[in-house]
């Protein structure tokens, strides 16, 4: 809460410690509107959510052609089983495959990776710099060609579950990060966050089940 004016209003539908507000009342949409009538600007966070990019409507990666990267570089593409950037299939020894129109990651030693659009075939290629947000972006419309996109989350304790780890725009990933928790293989996301979560993956045309 950046206005502590505010605090009168708030302060007997919750918790205020500093600048954070903890709605412990279930008057939510009444607050809101009451904050809002007096002039606050209030973002929540299925504001944040309706807020985020979704996966645009993309054409198919066209046909694969071997391509010889840089010995002291690694490309990866968005793997829609993964959900995340995966290692290139290999042509042969020296080659890797790439599909023209297809977003790769490229990274260079310790150095932060580049993303980068496809474009050429057997008679030249191209590998234009792209956005990373907009990179991710395109491989979800393009993994979603191939069927729905499905993520289970599997009850690991009361009022919580376990979220597999995969790659999101840095925007998807914070709002997520308001009501889960990251470890080193997923999230953990408290049953009250669940719902968001799973409206946070749904910009992305993903599917949450619950296993």
């Amino acid at each position: 809460m950046r206005d502590q004016r505010a605090a009168s209003i708030v302060r007997s539908e919750g918790t205020l410690a500093g600048q954070l507000f903890k709605l412990t009342s279930w008057r939510r949409d009444g607050m809101v509107a009451r904050l809002r009538g007096h002039g606050y600007s209030v973002l929540t966070l299925d504001d944040r959510v309706a807020k985020l990019a979704t996966a645009p409507r993309a054409d198919p990666p066209g046909i694969a052609f071997a391509f010889a990267p840089d010995p002291r570089e690694r490309l990866s593409r968005f793997d829609a089983d993964a959900l995340d950037w995966i290692a290139c299939p290999p042509a042969d020894d020296t080659a890797i495959l790439l599909r023209d129109g297809e977003p790769v990651r490229r990274r260079r030693g310790r150095a932060p990776p580049t993303y980068h659009l496809v474009r050429g075939g057997r008679g030249g290629t191209e590998l234009r710099p792209f956005g990373a947000q907009t990179a991710l972006l395109l491989g979800y419309g393009q993994a979603a060609l191939a069927g729905p996109l499905r993520r289970t989350v599997i009850a690991t304790a009361a009022e919580e579950y376990w979220l597999a780890a995969l790659a999101l725009p840095d925007a998807h990933a914070d709002v997520l990060a308001r009501v889960a928790q990251i470890t080193h293989d997923g999230w953990l996301v408290t049953t009250p966050g669940l719902p968001l979560a799973t409206a946070v993956l749904a910009r992305l045309g993903v599917v949450v089940v619950t296993g």
